[in-house]
């Protein structure tokens, strides 16, 4: 059966299916080879990784390791420069699989600039500002004018019932010795002169001159 050596490229002849060099010499000068990639020794593990990530997505990955290695080399990185926000395997305009000739490493912003920018997501997005224009065009003035006065009251509506939500959810777990008439600031309000303000009780008496109530607090 004739075969590749992945080491130097010279065909050879094998019976044996898994044997992938010519020599014995060649297949130790490939392991140091892939051990100058392998700085922090999760190279394999990141590989498979990406691979089953690739798999969950239903995107084809026919890259194997050493086409790995090589995008690696190309990219003059090791497997430590790998990561989070560091360098992702990334495809060509972020359509098609995981093929060699397809993809490259990239750093994690480019990659992430790709992505939002990719063709499905220019289709989407001109294809829904198309509704809304068409949508919003066909309103009369007053129509228009009504939808935001209703989406503004809506908007305040549901942050004055998160603000009681919080405010309930608060007083549940709070200290009950520290609620009511046991709390410090309770029965205080605000005064204010138009230019300083003041936090002020009935117990202390009348306002001084010139101040008047505000906020309650």
């Amino acid at each position: 059966m004739k075969k590749k050596c992945i080491q130097c490229g010279s065909i050879f002849h094998s019976k044996m299916l898994k044997r992938r060099f010519c020599s014995k010499a060649h297949r130790l000068e490939y392991k140091k080879y892939l051990k100058s990639f392998d700085d922090d020794e999760l190279l394999t593990r990141k590989f498979l990784a990406k691979k089953y990530n690739a798999r969950s997505r239903h995107i084809d990955f026919t890259l194997t390791f050493t086409q790995f290695c090589i995008l690696l080399r190309q990219a003059k990185i090791k497997s430590s420069d790998l990561g989070r926000s560091k360098y992702h395997l990334a495809r060509k305009n972020d359509t098609g699989g995981y093929v060699y000739g397809n993809c490259s490493f990239k750093p994690y912003i480019e990659n992430l600039l790709e992505k939002r920018i990719s063709d499905r997501s220019r289709k989407a997005s001109r294809r829904n500002v198309r509704k809304a224009h068409v949508a919003i065009s066909k309103l009369t003035a007053e129509d228009l004018s009504a939808r935001i006065r209703n989406g503004q009251r809506t908007y305040t509506k549901q942050r004055q019932e998160l603000a009681k939500k919080t405010r309930e959810s608060y007083e549940s777990s709070a200290n009950k010795n520290y609620l009511g008439r046991r709390n410090s600031q309770y029965g205080s309000f605000w005064i204010t002169n138009g230019i300083d303000n003041k936090k002020w009780k009935q117990s202390k008496g009348n306002f001084p001159r010139g101040y008047q109530r505000g906020r309650s607090s």
